[in-house]
């Protein structure tokens, strides 16, 4: 079974909307959301992660293959491939990240708007 390439997919008019906020052109939010950007530019770089978080936590975009999810009862954990988990509890609010087995860190009653900036964190650690 091939992988899913990795993508943030917005609904139908949203791409356009987001572009507008931002002012940036939809083939500079076309390759961002398809992780496209130029790794050795780091200013393309930043445009690029700013697009995508403005994507998801503003626009409806949904991460096609941030990590590794698994869902038991209420709790989902993300399996980053830098070695990071993040366990959150759909029920209590309970969110923790844990990197090669420490925890690095934890907080009660998150509201779901911080889910995205929570896997952000876990994904981004070294």
């Amino acid at each position: 079974m091939e992988k899913t390439k990795r993508e943030i997919r917005l609904p139908f008019g949203a791409s356009q909307k987001l572009g507008e906020a931002l002012s940036v052109s939809q083939p500079t939010v076309r390759k961002a959301l398809k992780f496209e950007e130029n790794s050795s530019n780091p200013d393309e770089v930043s445009l690029a992660r700013k697009i995508r978080y403005n994507a998801v936590k503003n626009f409806g975009g949904v991460d096609t293959g941030a990590a590794d999810v698994k869902v038991v009862e209420n709790v989902w954990a993300w399996d980053y491939p830098n070695g990071a988990r993040l366990a959150i509890n759909f029920k209590t609010g309970f969110v923790t990240i844990t990197f090669k087995g420490e925890v690095i860190d934890s907080a009660e009653n998150i509201p779901t708007s911080s889910i995205y900036d929570w896997q952000l964190k876990a994904e981004n650690l070294k």
